[in-house]
């Protein structure tokens, strides 16, 4: 592929019933400021409600009114029985397929908003992901090897560095490490890296490889899943940044000022947002510029 139009990409991302339905509103409305109206968005639903939750009605007619088409999808690791986990973070791997017919995926995390035009040029590699971050190095140190066994693939021999920000902290060396909050995925490879994805997830967790740390064990499986997947990737460290705002909380994100306005903006002229916002203390006090201690957010 050498050139990529917008009419070419889906841009998915979950919403689930609760905090990711509210965070899902404002990243659908600020896809549809940055993106235009031909940019397909779509919200992908996880199954079964009575795991997931409901929608609220006033959600999914203010998605549809910004144009997001809500497709459904079912998590297989979820275990009704058991605590959710990292099981929900793989929600990712099965709401890559909802959109059979685009020439390129973009899952997003719920908890971002755009706020710059979004380069597609940066998009032409198969497979494009941010790097992961230092915890995730650290939490996954010295199991590689085995993870790559169990998982039945062969380690590659490329290496990346992962810093902290603490700079007596070692950096810490590993293979291609990735944050999925970010995924850029070609169609021809989606099929069989999400069915890889799924399949290292549960070699991984079968094999308590992580211990207590399994917030990483989707994103080692993901990792694995393209070595197995044998697709090109590029991982991107600042491209994706430049557009893309990934805020964890909406504490931290009012404590950004150029960011916490734009969702104010939103909430004025996409028609039902604020009404969805507002009963939520954490996003009534962003819209309302309430002071926000920048080190507590954090």
């Amino acid at each position: 592929m050498t050139t990529i139009h917008i009419k070419d990409i889906a841009w998915i991302f979950v919403c689930q019933s609760g905090r990711l339905e509210r965070e899902a509103c404002v990243l659908a409305a600020s896809l549809r400021r940055k993106l235009g109206p031909e940019a397909k968005l779509i919200a992908a639903v996880p199954l079964p409600e009575s795991v997931m939750g409901t929608l609220a009605p006033d959600v999914i007619l203010f998605l549809e009114s910004q144009g997001v088409a809500l497709r459904s999808f079912t998590n297989p690791t979820v275990d009704q029985g058991r605590e959710l986990t990292s099981e929900l973070l793989m929600n990712k791997a099965f709401a890559l397929k909802v959109e059979p017919d685009a020439s390129v995926v973009v899952f997003l995390d719920s908890d971002q908003i755009c706020h710059s035009h979004f380069d597609l040029n940066n998009l032409l590699v198969p497979l494009v992901a941010r790097r992961a971050f230092y915890l995730g190095a650290k939490a996954t140190q010295g199991v590689w090897e085995r993870a790559y066994e169990i998982c039945e693939a062969q380690m590659p021999a490329q290496r990346i560095s992962a810093r902290s920000r603490v700079s007596s902290d070692p950096v810490i060396v590993c293979p291609p490490f990735f944050n999925s909050v970010f995924i850029s995925l070609h169609r021809p490879w989606v099929h069989e890296f999400a069915m890889n994805y799924a399949d290292c997830y549960r070699r991984i967790v079968a094999h308590g490889l992580l211990g207590e740390n399994r917030y990483y064990e989707e994103q080692m499986a993901m990792a694995i899943a393209v070595v197995k997947t044998r697709v090109p990737f590029e991982i991107d460290i600042y491209r994706i940044d430049a557009a893309l705002f990934h805020y964890y909380s909406v504490p931290r994100l009012a404590s950004f000022n150029k960011f916490a306005q734009i969702v104010r903006e939103l909430a004025e002229t996409a028609p039902g947002l604020k009404n969805i916002l507002e009963p939520d203390t954490d996003w009534q006090s962003l819209l309302r510029g309430v002071a926000v201690n920048i080190r507590a957010a954090r």
